[in-house]
């Protein structure tokens, strides 16, 4: 089962294999360690939250970068419905 990344607005934009996010498409664009989601090139992005990924202005060091998209494609889940949180959405600084 592939585990998705929503916006807070409920649209699906990567998803999760091994600790390594991928963009629809298939394309590496971050990794998460523990709760802490950072972009491809080591940069930190935010905290994961309910299949979010959020802005909890914590401060964190930069870490090795991901390579290797992933063997299997996936089909992108529909829209879920809205999530209700006081953290800034931080999840499309994953494709900056």
């Amino acid at each position: 089962m592939t585990d998705w990344l929503y916006t807070k607005s409920g649209e699906p934009v990567a998803f999760v294999v091994d600790e390594k996010i991928y963009d629809p498409s298939g394309h590496p664009v971050g990794r998460i360690r523990e709760d802490h989601v950072y972009r491809r090139d080591g940069r930190y992005v935010g905290e994961l939250d309910r299949e979010m990924v959020l802005d909890k202005h914590r401060s964190r060091s930069s870490m090795s970068s991901v390579s290797a998209s992933p063997r299997s494609s996936r089909s992108r889940p529909s829209h879920r419905s809205s999530r209700s949180s006081s953290y800034p959405d931080a999840i499309m600084r994953l494709f900056e």
